[in-house]
């Protein structure tokens, strides 16, 4: 039962049939009371559902590098659901075995005004070793901070401690993945981002490797 609080042309609190009302930062407000759902969830939706909780933690779990990756293209929103946005038809699921896939090979993890590095390449140096080599156009000396940032993700989804690495320095990296304890594929992923002599952030769109181990 609703109970009126100023009058009878004042705002009223509780519920009154089919509408609620209620005060918000001091202001009547009047809503329309939610309708219950009797209708259970299809098939797509839960699929769709599945799909969103996957992407949603799957990005959260590299938040630091997403708001290095998608900062030059997140505008009026944040990089996390820029991400999300981009990489969200990367995602399936099999309702039939109640299984979640992600086509590892897809997912970017950066995009910007820059293109990708060239020729990522990864190829066994020795037993359990890997070396990574890329190419990329030469950056000017006023450039700042250009650093390229990688990210490795096993088979089974896990995500291996990140590289930043000085551009500038490095033009290529070995990967001792007895070190790490891996045993399978690898899937690799990479970027670079610098500020320009304006004081702008650029970023590079991702490029993929998979290290076949």
């Amino acid at each position: 039962m609703g109970k009126i609080t100023k009058g009878i042309l004042g705002g009223f609190s509780g519920t009154v049939g089919s509408v609620i009302g209620s005060t918000w930062k001091g202001i009547d407000v009047i809503r329309s009371k939610p309708k219950m759902r009797k209708k259970s969830s299809t098939k797509s939706q839960i699929a769709q559902r599945k799909k969103f909780g996957a992407a949603v933690k799957f990005f959260s779990n590299i938040q630091d590098l997403v708001k290095i990756g998608f900062q030059e293209v997140a505008i009026h929103q944040t990089s996390h659901n820029v991400a999300i946005k981009e990489n969200f038809k990367h995602f399936s699921y099999d309702a039939q075995k109640d299984e979640l896939k992600i086509d590892y090979s897809k997912l970017i993890i950066a995009n910007g005004s820059r293109p990708p590095v060239r020729n990522l390449v990864a190829t066994e140096s020795a037993d359990n070793m890997f070396r990574i080599d890329w190419d990329y156009d030469a950056f000017e000396e006023i450039y700042k901070d250009p650093y390229i940032h990688f990210l490795f993700i096993t088979e089974d989804g896990k995500v291996l401690p990140r590289m930043n690495i000085d551009i500038l320095v490095a033009k290529q990296i070995n990967i001792d993945m007895k070190k790490l304890g891996l045993s399978g594929n690898v899937h690799t992923y990479c970027f670079f981002n610098y500020t320009d002599s304006e004081g702008i952030h650029r970023t590079s769109d991702s490029a993929y490797v998979l290290i076949n181990n």
